[in-house]
């Protein structure tokens, strides 16, 4: 099942499929919130994406951001 709106879910799985706000396809992050799929690349870029700035990837499912965090 892919969610297709873009505000935060109670009922989601982290990095679990959803549609992002422009319509394509995309991942939920820590808290739920829907990127595309291009925010994968952030992982492990060397900066902590905690949810300060924008996609929040300091969890586990995440491997804490590639180990940015």
């Amino acid at each position: 099942d892919t969610d297709t709106d873009t505000d935060t879910d109670t009922d989601f799985e982290i990095g679990g499929d959803c549609i992002d706000e422009y319509g394509a396809d995309g991942f939920y992050d820590c808290v739920g919130d829907c990127y595309g799929d291009a925010m994968r690349s952030f992982i492990g870029d060397t900066f902590c994406d905690d949810g300060t700035d924008f996609v929040h990837l300091n969890c586990a499912v995440f491997d804490f951001d590639g180990g940015d965090c």
